[in-house]
C-alpha cells in the first residue's frame, strides 16, 4: 500500500529517491532546508519505505500559491502516484501550482496533470562586430547611472511594464517586492552574479525616472540583461531600443564579448532584440496552472 505523508521538520529526506535523481539527472537537487518559511515536503511511502519526494513552497507574500522546488520517484508508477496525491492534496488550498525545471522521467510531464506549458527563451548576441553609434534620445529624455534615489519613482513603471511577464504570470509582486529588487539591485546588494554599474542605467523625462535597464556581469566576457522596462506612457518613442545600444556599448567598451537576456515569443521584447541583432540560443520549458473559481 502506499501513501503520501507530509515529513516533519526533523525527518530528513529519503536519501535513495535523491541518490536515484542524481544517477539519472547527473546532479544533485539544490533544496533548501527543511526550516525554511513556507516549505513543505511529502514522501510517498510503501511497505518498503520512502519511494517518492515532493518539495514546494509557499513563497513570501503569495500564501495561496504552491511552488514545486523538487518531485521525484524511484519508479515511473510511484511518480505518477506521487504527483496525483500530492497535486489533490495541494489543491486543496492553493489557487495557484508553478513548477519549473525538466523532470527525469517523461511520465511525469505536467502537461498530463493540467498544466499549462510556457517557454523562456534565451537570446544572445555577439559582441565582436557590434559597432552602432550612440542612439539619440527624443527631446527631455537623459540615461544615467542607476542609483538608489531613483528607485522609489521606478517602481510603478516596473510593475505596469513587467504585467504581462512570465514571472508575473507565475507570482505576481507587489509594489513592496518590486522596490525591495530593485533597492538591491541599485545597492549592488541582489543575490546573484555582480550588478554591472556601468552598464545599469534608468531613463530621465524632464529629471523624473521613467525606465531602466538593469545589468549582471556573469563574467568578464559575458554580460546579463536582467530586466529593462519603461513606463507605458512613455513606450513607444525607441527609449528600450536606445537603452539596449547603450548598455550594447559599454559591455564591448568594458572588453564583454557577449550579451544574454532571457525573455519570452509573446512579449514584445523579443522582437526588439531581433532588431537588434539577438539570435535565440536555449528554451527552457515552464509549467504553470491557475485554478479558475
Amino acid at each position: 500500500m502506499a501513501i503520501v505523508r507530509a515529513l516533519r521538520p526533523d525527518e530528513t529526506m529519503p536519501e535513495a529517491v535523491l541518490a536515484d535523481y542524481q544517477a539519472r539527472m547527473e546532479q544533485r537537487p539544490a533544496l533548501p532546508p527543511a526550516s525554511t518559511p513556507g516549505l513543505g515536503r511529502l514522501v510517498l511511502e510503501t511497505d518498503a519505505g520512502p519511494v517518492g519526494l515532493l518539495v514546494y513552497q509557499r513563497p513570501p507574500g503569495h500564501p495561496a500559491t504552491a511552488h514545486l522546488l523538487f518531485y521525484h520517484a524511484l519508479s515511473e508508477a510511484g511518480g505518477q502516484v506521487l504527483l496525483a496525491e500530492a497535486l489533490a492534496a495541494l489543491m486543496r488550498w492553493a489557487e495557484r501550482v508553478v513548477a519549473s525545471g525538466r523532470p527525469a522521467d517523461a511520465a511525469w510531464d505536467l502537461g498530463r496533470w493540467g498544466f499549462d506549458r510556457l517557454e523562456r527563451l534565451t537570446m544572445a548576441r555577439d559582441l565582436a562586430a557590434f559597432a552602432a553609434p550612440a542612439p539619440l534620445l527624443p527631446n527631455g529624455y537623459l540615461a544615467t547611472p542607476l542609483v538608489p534615489a531613483h528607485v522609489p519613482d521606478l517602481v510603478r513603471p516596473a510593475l505596469s511594464a513587467n504585467a504581462g511577464t512570465i514571472d508575473n504570470q507565475l507570482l505576481p509582486v507587489s509594489p513592496e517586492d518590486v522596490e525591495r529588487r530593485l533597492a538591491d539591485f541599485a545597492a549592488g546588494t541582489i543575490e546573484g552574479p555582480p550588478v554591472d554599474r556601468g552598464a545599469s542605467l534608468t531613463m530621465l523625462f524632464t529629471g523624473t525616472p521613467i525606465g531602466a535597464i538593469l545589468v549582471r556581469r556573469c563574467s568578464p566576457s559575458l554580460g546579463l540583461l536582467d530586466d529593462i522596462f519603461v513606463a507605458p506612457e512613455h513606450q513607444g518613442r525607441g527609449l528600450g531600443h536606445s537603452l539596449i545600444l547603450l548598455v550594447l556599448r559599454t559591455l564591448r567598451a568594458d572588453g564583454a564579448e557577449r550579451v544574454e537576456v532571457e525573455t519570452a515569443r509573446h512579449l514584445g521584447a523579443y522582437h526588439l532584440l531581433r532588431r537588434l541583432g539577438f539570435t535565440a540560443v536555449a528554451e527552457r520549458p515552464v509549467y504553470f496552472w491557475l485554478r479558475l473559481g
